[in-house]
């Protein structure tokens, strides 16, 4: 169940990056296909470096504690 909720977030945040790109792309008249594939992986990947930084920060967090 919290995997579901979890790629259903996933999703919806993807899929909101990826229709903003898609709309500024739109509102700028480019039409170049140069930088269409770049565009839509950037959008389905950044939501996953978000996780590992902040997972990667958790890490540290625990192993340098304060005294």
């Amino acid at each position: 169940m919290l995997w579901t909720i979890l790629i259903l977030v996933y999703a919806v945040i993807a899929g909101f990056a990826l229709f903003m790109t898609f709309s500024e792309k739109a509102k700028s008249g480019s039409r170049g296909l140069r930088w269409a594939p770049i565009s839509l992986f950037a959008c389905l990947i950044w939501p996953i470096t978000i996780v590992a930084v902040i997972v990667a920060a958790r890490r540290q967090h625990r192993l340098v504690r304060p005294s």
